[in-house]
């Protein structure tokens, strides 16, 4: 079986994870209409999620690629951990207040937009943690960074990272998460690429959501980042500048710089990849406009 996930591979598990989710979420949605229990709210979130990474590996299956150690399932080094969980920590922080703006000026141009994501109000901790957490950082991250960015990445490194992290934004297709999520798909992509181990950006994901959580729980009801906003948005930009750009010139890539020369992209790919992009792209304007 191949082991080398090429950048012709990334376009095509796109389109593939974005098809294939459409249409697991349209079955999803579709089971548990009759129920409006917490319980089977938070069940059939952790089955679409399970969905993204099940895609991933059925894509790989299908394309004759040695899952396991295509997604580079392997040890990494201590400062790797710490470079994604302090990159992170700031990232959530300084993009808070910005993204808090960008929403704010997008709920005043589509009157229909209310920007966040509701979720029961008597979910549990445990439930919280168990979906939002650990399931969407393992199968988020199989998809995006072990398969996505992984093709991408093969190539030129800087245009991998912003081009899967742009992916990753819009395949959540919601603007309110936008910005954070770009900012962030970059930090889980360099992660991955230094590192040359999925592990990395899956504790990344893990320690993003969770932070975002307990912050959202425990710091931004009193009122801390709306206090301080400009404070953070600034000071925090800097700081997350001074580390990711650190980090990526001066930390060592894990292992040798795999050579093999990159498929042409064809057009069947290339048309499906267009079309995944504009119905990400119309989703994420129904989300404003129609809601």
């Amino acid at each position: 079986m191949n082991n080398l996930i090429n950048r012709q591979h990334s376009y095509s598990a796109f389109a593939f994870s974005v098809a294939f989710s459409l249409f697991a979420g349209l079955l999803i949605s579709g089971l548990f209409t009759l129920s409006d229990s917490t319980e089977m709210y938070w069940f059939a979130n952790a089955l679409y999620s399970c969905v993204l990474g099940g895609s991933a590996i059925l894509f790989c299956k299908m394309q004759g690629i040695d899952f396991y150690n295509s997604v580079k399932v392997s040890s990494a080094r201590w400062y790797d951990f710490v470079f994604v969980a302090v990159a992170v920590f700031v990232t959530i922080n300084f993009a808070t207040p910005i993204n808090t703006w960008f929403c704010s000026f997008l709920e005043s141009i589509a009157p229909n937009y209310s920007a966040g994501v509701s979720i029961p109000e008597d979910s549990t901790w445990v439930q919280l943690i168990g979906v939002v957490c650990v399931l969407a950082a393992i199968n988020e991250e199989i998809l995006f960074r072990g398969v996505i960015a992984n093709g991408l990445l093969s190539g030129n490194p800087a245009k991998g990272i912003i081009i899967s992290a742009l992916l990753f934004a819009l395949f959540h297709m919601n603007p309110a998460q936008t910005l954070p999520q770009f900012v962030l798909g970059c930090v889980f992509a360099v992660g991955y690429y230094k590192s040359q181990s999925i592990v990395v950006p899956i504790f990344a994901h893990f320690f993003s959501n969770l932070s975002a959580l307990l912050l959202s729980e425990f710091v931004e009801p009193y009122g801390f980042y709306e206090n301080y906003a400009t404070e953070l948005a600034i000071v925090g930009a800097i700081v997350f500048a001074v580390i990711f750009f650190a980090y990526c010139f001066f930390a060592p890539k894990k292992g040798e710089k795999e050579k093999f020369e990159q498929p042409k992209v064809s057009a069947p790919i290339w048309v499906g990849f267009a079309f995944a992009i504009l119905w990400c792209l119309f989703n994420w304007v129904g989300n404003m406009v129609l809601v």
